[in-house]
């Protein structure tokens, strides 16, 4: 596990946020999928539509209104889920944990393996709680597992000499997310990297996956999988400063953009020898999706919220940042779980440090 530049110059583990001394970053829009699965937990179909104008004030279930806004206050007309999630609709999305409420979404997030502070408010969906990259590969890679959450582990099998086995990590894990369902979000997500914000991130195998960006371009995140390997990759500034992606080698850096080619080059590398991944199979509640006469959209950034009662800030601490440097002045951390334990994830370029969280190779149910 690689989590810093140097352990002299920093003894924060920043993959691992809190647990490592930090204290997690906001994942924007790519926590959006937890806020999906528990909708189509509830009873919801994928052809549920709202209406996405650039701007809403929502009169919230919970009390008091919300104005929220779509990335450049864009009316996006009447989505429903499949295109409001590839398309990132901060709009559509306020209005669905409005109706699935926010602490469900919350206990579904933390069921499937996120373990950082989440607060029970609505803006929760837009990623105004503090996560780990290491918090994103393990919930992103229940949705792999089909439902069936796994924790990472470091070692998965100790052996002697002799090739005897002392130790085995537990391969058996827990279904807290009915397969069904789990199936339904993985084939959104498909679509988020085939039409959405996250064509950068194709590759050779069939690939599902969720941009994220946050206020002002404090963070860039990209979180996805194929059927063999689990992802997360996290941009932005280290240390105790606020600082904003605005122009990095001349470019606004959102999930769409350096996050999800990084997270390319390690997938292209790490799941050669691993090709015969199905395609993702389209639910029938899908229904009709839009198809984009122009060019997909890259960022999705959340806007700060006004949710009434919001207790997360504005942006998160920049103590929990990034472990290797893609620039002079960005840097980068990748944390990835496996549901193959035969190859062990690598580093996709020797500018790219990734904190590899490898978990044991059981079948997924």
């Amino acid at each position: 596990m690689v989590g810093g530049f140097d352990w002299a110059r920093s003894q924060v583990n920043l993959a691992t946020g809190a647990v490592g001394g930090g204290s997690g970053r906001q994942p924007g829009s790519s926590f959006k999928p937890f806020a999906l699965a528990t909708a189509l937990n509830q009873g919801m179909t994928l052809d549920k539509t709202y209406n996405a104008p650039g701007t809403l004030n929502l009169k919230l279930n919970e009390g008091g209104t919300w104005k929220v806004s779509n990335y450049g206050d864009a009316g996006l007309g009447t989505l429903n889920l499949v295109d409001a999630t590839t398309r990132s609709s901060n709009t559509a999305y306020a209005q669905l944990i409005n109706d699935t409420g926010s602490k469900p979404v919350v206990e579904m997030a933390h069921k499937m393996g996120v373990s950082g502070d989440l607060p029970e408010v609505p803006s929760v969906v837009l990623g105004t709680g503090s996560v780990s990259v290491l918090d994103m590969a393990a919930g992103y890679n229940t949705f792999q597992r089909e439902g069936n959450r796994i924790g990472p582990v470091v070692v998965s099998k100790v052996t002697d000499a002799k090739g005897r086995v002392l130790y085995q990590a537990p391969s058996t894990g827990e279904q807290v997310l009915p397969t069904d369902t789990a199936q339904q979000v993985n084939w959104v997500m498909s679509q988020v990297v085939q039409n959405g914000t996250g064509t950068k991130a194709q590759y050779f195998e069939p690939a599902a996956g969720k941009t994220g960006t946050t206020e002002n371009y404090r963070d860039a995140w990209f979180a996805g999988f194929s059927c063999d390997l689990t992802a997360a990759v996290w941009v932005g500034y280290p240390g105790p400063e606020t600082k904003y992606m605005t122009n990095v080698h001349g470019m606004q850096v959102a999930g769409g953009t350096f996050p999800t080619i990084i997270w390319n080059r390690f997938m292209s590398k790490a799941n050669v020898g691993m090709t015969g991944c199905p395609t993702f199979p389209k639910p029938a509640s899908a229904g009709y999706s839009q198809s984009y006469d122009t060019a997909p959209l890259v960022n999705d950034t959340s806007p700060p919220s006004s949710a009434p009662g919001t207790s997360a800030p504005a942006t998160s601490s920049s103590s929990s940042s990034s472990s290797s440097s893609t620039s002079s002045s960005t840097s980068t951390t990748a944390a990835t779980s496996s549901t193959s334990s035969t190859k062990p994830p690598s580093s996709s370029s020797s500018s790219t440090s990734t904190t590899k969280a490898t978990v044991p190779g059981a079948p997924k149910p």
